[in-house]
């Protein structure tokens, strides 16, 4: 994820607050729930651990780990190596459930069933998940044997992309939070990077066949689509060629101030409208009245002349209008009680996600401490019955911290959905 000592020492706090003392509970728990109450965690198939049936007895699992930055990468032409591969056995994608409780305006409920994968899609969304090994060691993590903690992002991310695109999810030796720090820290993102390379060209050997793609990454998993982006797509005139967009989401893109080209990215450009192809939407979210603070950890990441890419996902052609977001989907479940959403509804849910559509607007601010980030805003129409139901106060989502980093694709879900199936529309249809 980022960088700095404050993140490692803050996060892994948070991981032996949320683990040891304070487990959290499920989204759709009491909020006087006892504290030792159970994490919501899908149970698995015995024979697959690829599925995502929610299951409320379950328990959390630990991550496998292992500290060892010198390795080759790995052979991705194995099943076992993708959560999500088009023609696979166990396909984490499309199996998931990703069933919803919709709670409407005036208060009522209804369910949404659990979407179907697209029978036919004409372009590939290829997804790199973000750093899920927060307590391990400095170093990579090297068993990939146990994949539940990887469908924590999948399934609030990517999955619900299969609605209109084959998603392709590799698994990755990423580096652990504490690997990310100190005189080791590139030499383990060296390693990630190898096995994401690795696995990206064997897609395209095997898979691609000429189709366009979405490369989609989240924190650490952008920082690894942002380097296969500049140090693989763009030199090749070919490849860069069939880029519909780049979702490059909660990672370390920097743009020359007030500018949508150069910075981290060169000549690539940040996407300014709808229609525009051959461009990346990359942002950090924080609540309106939760923005960063002096000294947290997105301002000391930013180099001297520049500020955190901001594209706005509701707006891409005026990202500083506040705008009202069409979807967010926040989880019930969690597979590490770290990545646990803290949100609490009453009465309970049994679905795996909890639907809020028309309630959240988003716009890309700026405060004293940080330039720029996308800010979120709970905006219900008169008459609109529901409460805000994001713990802003939590430590998951502290402003001095990474604000709303782990909901970054949840609370725009229907944005950036319906953003990637118009690029790719146009793409496929060139006009």
């Amino acid at each position: 994820m980022l960088r700095t000592r404050r993140a490692l020492a803050s996060l892994l706090w948070m991981a032996s607050v949320a683990g040891c003392s304070e487990p959290a509970t499920p989204v759709d728990a009491a909020t006087d729930a006892p504290t030792d109450a159970p994490v919501d965690v899908p149970a698995l198939d015995a024979a697959d651990d690829r599925g995502a049936s929610p299951s409320p007895d379950a328990t959390t699992d630990e991550v496998p780990r292992a500290a060892d930055a010198g390795l080759a990468p790995l052979d991705y032409t194995s099943d076992a190596l993708w959560l999500c591969r088009a023609g696979m056995t166990g396909d984490a994608c499309l199996a998931a459930d990703l069933a919803a409780t919709e709670v409407r305006a005036d208060g009522t409920r209804v369910a949404v069933p659990s979407p179907p994968a697209a029978t036919d899609p004409a372009y590939d969304c290829f997804y790199l998940y973000p750093t899920v090994d927060v307590t391990g060691p400095a170093g990579n993590h090297t068993d990939l044997a146990n994949t539940r903690p990887m469908l924590d992002p999948l399934l609030n991310q990517a999955a619900r992309f299969r609605e209109q695109c084959r998603v392709f999810a590799p698994l990755y030796r990423q580096s652990t939070l504490l690997g990310l720090n100190g005189a080791g820290g590139e030499a383990h993102l060296a390693t990630a990077f190898r096995d994401v390379e690795a696995a990206f060209r064997e897609y395209l050997r095997r898979d691609n066949l000429g189709r366009p793609i979405v490369l989609m990454g989240h924190s650490q998993g952008s920082f690894m689509a942002e380097r296969l982006l500049t140090s693989v797509i763009l030199p090749d005139a070919a490849l860069r060629a069939k880029l519909v967009v780049a979702l490059l989401v909660g990672g370390l893109v920097q743009v020359p101030t007030g500018a949508a080209v150069g910075g981290s990215l060169g000549a690539f450009p940040l996407c300014t409208s709808d229609d525009q192809t051959g461009c990346a939407i990359a942002y950090h979210t924080f609540g309106a009245d939760h923005g960063p603070t002096p000294g947290g950890v997105y301002p000391s990441m930013m180099t001297a002349g520049r500020e955190a890419a901001c594209t706005n996902p509701a707006a891409l052609a005026s990202s500083a209008t506040r705008t009202r977001v069409r979807s967010a989907y926040f989880p019930t479940f969690a597979y590490q009680a770290v990545f646990a959403a803290g949100i609490s509804l009453t009465p309970a849910v049994t679905t795996p996600f909890v639907l809020f559509r028309d309630f959240y607007a988003v716009g890309c601010a700026s405060n004293a401490s940080l330039r720029s980030y996308l800010a979120l805003t709970a905006q219900p129409a008169a008459g609109d019955l529901r409460a805000d139901p994001i713990p802003y106060g939590a430590l998951l989502y502290a402003p001095s911290f990474l604000g709303l980093h782990w909901l970054d694709y949840n609370v725009v879900q229907g944005d950036l959905q319906a953003l990637v199936a118009r690029k790719a529309a146009r793409f496929v249809g060139g006009s």
